[in-house]
């Protein structure tokens, strides 16, 4: 009799064995297959490759000698093997919704990823908590944050219908679906001899316009008011005229005298936000910088040495940009050739800065060079060169914490810093913080021989059947020997190393020098010894950018290095004899994890998440740990509770290497602060001092360096098309015209997209 159904061969590249069973047994019920027959149906259905796995598996006996249920839990041995719990919950964890995946389709993979976790009776909490925190939707997450008692089932319900909803309403066309557009907005300005063909422009670009009722412009503040006689601003005082009635941005103010706009240009309405939300909301970087003035009193300068000049800045944090008049650059560095922009700068009025170009100059400032871009303008009232937010950010990362809570004043030709004793006392804070944490937790930034962490220990597997490799000792330089043998001694009194006189596998070491000419580091090459033998962990590594996009809305960071990072870890007993070194006065045994194993990354970093597990604004790579807040205290109390979670479990900290409650440190080669993830000064000036390649090796290690920020570039590979055709294979080494154009103007990209904000 015919078989009623049919299954496909087993692909471990397509399936996993569970589904390919439960499929089979499903084909059994329906055909009345009996426990005689299964084994054969088994081996018939499974295909010709899966036999044959089968049949190694289970040799020296054939298939068709075992039963039904061994064969079975032969096959999920091998295809799904016991995976690490810690590794598979902060997959879990870390799983976010994706741009393009629908609630639906998010909640699917995330049953998936706790099908191995092991959750019990905390599995609803679980998915409900990682559901909530991984909607890509702020609003669905606003919605779900604010219901009492709620349970996956509820969360799943509620995001459903709200994400039906949305997109409900973008079929009906809803105009609430046009985000940070720009509208036009008309001014009181001399109309050109094009007005006709602008009003028309105008009245389309008016259709798209929100409703806004039956609010009109305010010429007092430029906001939209229902009535304007109830305008605030009636009763304020102008900053800059003195005046009743009227806002420094008004037309009203006689000071406010302002470039002639083109009619043919857009203009971006002032509307009811703020300059800050303005600045933030729209994608082209058009930003607000201050009104250019004449006559200005009471501006704060600073000199700034600039390619050797000496040149006098007004310090506006106002801009976000540092910018120089035309006729000073051409009088001081008009050697300096204009690269093209790809921004646009508006004034605190809304009109448009007429951009020449930027310029990268040299700046020295307290004994420090930096190489910064400068924007240079085009404008009919002179002004003295602004020195903006993001120069300020560079020369004095700390002037936004200085700002807060006092008046600025100039303190000689330094930037602007509080008044001495505001920075007494924001200094006295910081200082008391860090002193209450050495004495609190002393213990952990002392070094003591045999310290280690405490219930963990690494444990490796070899594969089956593979022999013990004993490998020689390399060749010791005879200048080196003394230094080696002092450092072994070191190690072996510190609990890292013990002697023995026999071992079944051995490894040779490498003596690295440190930057201390005097010291030097052993290393151990495990590359034709252990790692070849060794059944590696699927242990992952946290993505650099799934911890940077954790960062939004703090202000103040800690670094924490662990010191001595793997040899604070011990070796179970059973895998101390696979870590046997092999050097010129004998065997040594490793007691502690060492550097240079293959799964040593991963099995570390699974310790420490499980020891970091729960702390809020934590975040570990290794032997780094940042710590962050958005208020000094919050980052304090963050800060503590590690310290404490790593004293009871003995992890201890390298002093000298940390840093504590700073704006901006660096983390994974970036520089952080709360404006986002910046590259590094250092970087930056390797790329921008590289000479040009003179064979493929050479280009290939600048694009490598260039592509480490490649996430800062939009649309990198596009624009060093000409650089990676030359590295296509059997491709011959020409420098070219153009390759060298492309290079040349690959050196200025990084500056002009130096910046990703927090999310």
């Amino acid at each position: 009799m015919a078989l009623m159904g049919s299954i496909e061969p087993f692909n471990a590249k397509v399936g996993d064995i569970t589904s390919w069973i439960e499929r089979l047994e499903q084909l059994f019920t329906c055909n009345g297959v009996n426990v005689a027959k299964k084994v054969s149906f088994l081996i018939t259905f499974i295909g010709g490759e899966g036999y044959n796995i089968l049949k190694d598996l289970v040799a020296p006996d054939l298939p068709s000698a075992k039963e039904y249920s061994e064969l079975v839990e032969v096959l999920k041995d091998h295809y799904c093997p016991k995976r690490l719990v810690i590794s598979e919950r902060f997959k879990f964890n870390t799983a976010v919704q994706e741009s393009n995946e629908s609630i639906t389709s998010f909640t699917a993979r995330l049953k998936k990823l706790s099908k191995t976790c092991e959750f019990g009776t905390f599995l609803d909490d679980a998915m409900r908590d990682r559901f909530v925190c991984g909607i890509k939707a702020d609003n669905i997450k606003h919605k779900l944050l604010t219901e009492s008692k709620l349970d996956f089932k509820g969360a799943y319900k509620i995001a459903i219908s709200m994400e039906l909803a949305e997109g409900q309403v973008k079929v009906m066309g809803s105009e609430s679906s046009h985000v940070n557009k720009i509208y036009q907005k008309s001014h009181n300005y001399p109309k050109k001899a094009n007005h006709s063909q602008n009003t028309s422009r105008s009245q389309g670009s008016s259709k798209s316009r929100p409703d806004k009722g039956s609010q009109t412009k305010c010429k007092r503040c430029c906001r939209m008011h229902f009535d304007v006689n109830k305008c605030p601003a009636i009763n304020w005082k102008c900053f800059s005229c003195n005046q009743m009635g009227h806002t420094g941005k008004s037309q009203m103010c006689k000071n406010n005298r302002v470039n002639e706009v083109d009619e043919d240009e857009e203009d971006v309405g002032c509307g009811s936000q703020s300059d800050e939300d303005f600045e933030l909301g729209l994608l082209t970087e058009e930003c607000s910088i201050r009104t250019l003035k004449v006559n200005q009193t009471g501006i704060l300068k600073v000199k700034v040495c600039i390619d050797e000049q000496s040149v006098e800045m007004e310090v506006d944090s106002g801009a976000v940009r540092s910018v120089m008049h035309e006729l000073d650059w051409k009088q001081l560095f008009n050697n300096l050739a204009l690269a093209p922009v790809n921004f646009k700068l508006r004034v605190l009025t809304g009109e448009k800065a007429k951009i020449l170009g930027q310029v990268y100059v040299h700046v020295k400032y307290l004994g420090k060079v930096y190489y910064l871009p400068l924007v240079i303008l085009r404008s009919d009232i002179k002004f003295i060169p602004l020195l903006g937010r993001n120069w300020l950010d560079i020369l004095n990362n700390k002037w936004r914490v200085s700002m807060l809570g006092s008046h600025i004043v100039s303190v000689g030709n330094q930037l602007p810093q509080l008044g001495s004793v505001s920075i007494s006392e924001s200094n006295n804070v910081k200082l008391k913080m860090i002193t209450s944490l050495k004495q609190k937790y002393n213990s952990l930034f002392q070094e003591e021989p045999n310290s280690f962490i405490k219930n963990f220990k690494a444990e490796f597997k070899i594969k089956e059947n593979y022999q013990p490799i004993f490998h020689r000792a390399y060749e010791m330089p005879f200048a080196l020997k003394p230094q080696v043998e002092e450092e072994l001694s070191r190690m072996v009194n510190s609990g890292v190393l013990s002697k023995v006189s026999h071992s079944n596998w051995a490894s040779p070491i490498v003596v690295v020098p440190k930057k201390n000419a005097s010291e030097i580091r052993i290393c151990v090459d495990f590359k034709k010894t252990l790692n070849l033998a060794i059944d590696s962990d699927h242990c992952v590594l946290p993505l650099p950018s799934d911890i940077f996009a954790t960062l939004s809305g703090s202000e103040f960071y800690c670094v924490i290095d662990l010191k001595g990072a793997y040899q604070q870890l011990q070796i179970s007993e059973s895998s101390k004899e696979l870590f046997t070194i092999n050097t010129h006065i004998g065997l040594f045994r490793f007691n502690r994890l060492t550097y240079g194993v293959s799964s040593a990354p991963g099995i570390f970093q699974c310790i420490m998440d499980a020891i970091l597990s729960g702390l809020p604004k934590t975040k570990c790579y290794l032997d780094d740990i940042l710590v962050h807040g958005s208020t000094l205290n919050e980052c304090y109390q963050n800060v503590e509770n590690v310290l404490n979670r790593l004293k009871g479990y003995n992890v201890k900290v390298n002093e000298s290497k940390c840093q504590l409650f700073e704006t901006s440190v660096e983390f994974l080669g970036h520089k952080l602060d709360r404006l986002g993830v910046h590259p590094t000064n250092e970087k930056i000036e390797c790329i921008q001092k590289a000479p040009s390649p003179q064979n493929m090796t050479q280009l290939k290690s600048y694009l490598g360096l260039l592509n480490f920020y490649g996430k800062f570039i939009p649309m990198l590979s596009s624009k060093l098309k000409p650089l990676y055709d030359l590295c296509r294979d059997n491709q011959e080494f020409i420098w070219s015209t153009k390759c060298e154009q492309c290079f040349q103007e690959s050196k200025n990209l990084l500056i002009a997209n130096n910046v990703l904000t927090h999310y």
